[in-house]
Order: C-alpha cells, then sequence, then structure tokens
C-alpha cells in the first residue's frame, strides 16, 4: 500500500492505486477502495462506509468493540491476501 511505495522509493503521487485513481493509503483501502465493496459490506458496520469520512474511522477504532474488532481483523487480512496475491 503507501508504505509499499516508500520502499521502492515511489512518489507520493506515483503511489496511485491503478483502479480508483486515488492515493493509496489505509484510509483508501479500508474505507473507499471499489475493489473491496462486497468484503466490506459484510465485515465493516455500514455508518463507515456509507458517506465516508476520516472522522467515522477515527471514532470507530478508538471505542471498537470485541465483535467489530474480530471483523475488522478478518476484513485487514482479506484485503491484505488478496493484494499481496494481485498488486504486490
Amino acid at each position: 500500500m503507501i508504505e509499499h511505495g516508500r520502499w521502492k522509493n515511489l512518489e507520493i503521487m506515483d503511489r496511485q492505486r491503478s483502479t480508483c485513481f486515488k492515493l493509496e493509503d489505509e484510509y483508501h483501502i479500508i474505507i473507499e477502495c471499489s475493489l473491496y465493496v462486497s468484503w466490506r459490506k459484510v465485515y465493516l458496520p455500514k455508518n463507515l462506509y456509507i458517506n465516508p469520512c476520516m472522522f467515522k474511522l477515527v471514532k470507530f477504532l478508538d471505542n471498537i468493540k470485541v465483535t467489530d474488532l474480530r471483523n475488522f481483523g478478518i476484513y485487514c487480512h482479506k484485503v491484505y491476501r488478496y493484494y499481496s496475491k494481485n498488486i504486490l
């Protein structure tokens, strides 16, 4: 993701997602990226991805419940596995 680009010494503007043309940072991957919509609907609370904003994500992560934490972990794992197989 954005750190992977840093390891390859890519400029920030060169770390854009080829499908979305947005900076591929953690916020984009978790909340906005169109590749992960189906997993997002299953594993994340609806209020995170409906009218997304950084404030909602930070609030969610600050006050996360055990079941939400488990689902968030599963979501991140699925995204990482997909990313590793198809992007890296």
